[in-house]
């Protein structure tokens, strides 16, 4: 998880210019990179399974963090990359001033099953 908090003027991006690029299969519930993979931009997978599952079993409620989390900022930018199988709420931003764009948000439905 990321946390940022009381900043100004932060760029949370990959070193990419584009965002990761995907194929989902929903009939399946795949998600796949398409290659070459130096083209995409960056993933952050939340691997939300195990808290996903510690929920349903009540050994967590609400204590499972969010994949990216901005407070009390100004002047953000959170730009191509992939966000993947967030445990919690996958992005939130309390900002003035800020951007999100080029991000894919993603999750594998097969583990949710």
């Amino acid at each position: 998880a990321i946390a940022i908090f009381n900043c100004t003027g932060v760029t949370l991006t990959s070193s990419s210019e584009t965002r990761a690029r995907v194929k989902v299969n929903y009939r399946k519930n795949i998600i796949n990179l398409i290659r070459p993979f130096h083209y995409s931009g960056g993933i952050i997978n939340g691997n939300g399974k195990k808290w996903w599952d510690d929920t349903i079993t009540g050994k967590h409620k609400d204590e499972r963090p969010r994949l990216i989390h901005i407070m009390e900022s100004a002047n953000m930018l959170v730009e191509n990359i992939t966000l993947l199988n967030s445990p919690y709420w996958t992005v939130t931003m309390e900002t003035i001033d800020s951007e999100v764009r080029h991000v894919n948000i993603l999750v594998d439905r097969k583990y949710q099953m």
